[in-house]
């Protein structure tokens, strides 16, 4: 409850769009691929030339090094490629869940306390008891007088006397 109220508070004092972890891993990812060649194939597909060459979709949100697919957030050879265009903000290729506001909108909701705790343990412990376990028939019919033996055994079906 008191992690809860703390961030909440945290958050408040955020201005900027992204988290504050996410928009420096942002500025990071910008400042490492800022001077790859960026070359255009169509509208939203590009190849960006670092140590290796990459393919960039923009209109699927993917890239070759395939990180843009698994985290959700665009990685440096994407960015490249979008600062390469200018057409749109950087944001809008990013999931709102990495946003502030869906940060905040986590934490908006308190955690309500439980009043009277002692009480609450009383009242527990009263009710608990014993469980047995289930009683057990024995099946119907005759009991198997045939055994499958292991491979380390023979393998062969013996009869049981």
């Amino acid at each position: 409850m008191e992690n809860m109220s703390e961030r909440k508070v945290a958050c408040k004092r955020w201005a900027t769009i992204l988290c504050p972890p996410m928009e420096a891993l942002l500025k990071k990812s910008m400042d490492i691929g800022r001077h790859w060649v960026v070359s255009m194939s169509s509208q939203t597909v590009f190849e960006v030339h670092s140590d290796k060459s990459v393919a960039v979709d923009l209109g699927n949100s993917t890239c070759s090094c395939r990180q843009w697919q698994i985290n959700s957030f665009p990685c440096s050879h994407a960015l490249a490629a979008i600062q390469k265009v200018g057409v749109e903000p950087v944001y809008s290729y990013i999931e709102p869940f990495y946003t502030c506001q869906s940060y905040m909108d986590s934490y908006a909701h308190g955690i309500h306390p439980i009043p009277n705790m002692e009480k609450f343990y009383e009242d527990a412990a009263s009710l608990t008891s014993v469980v047995k376990p289930p009683l057990v028939r024995r099946p119907s019919g005759q009991p198997k007088s045939v055994r499958m033996k292991s491979a380390a055994e023979g393998g062969t079906r013996r009869r049981i006397n």
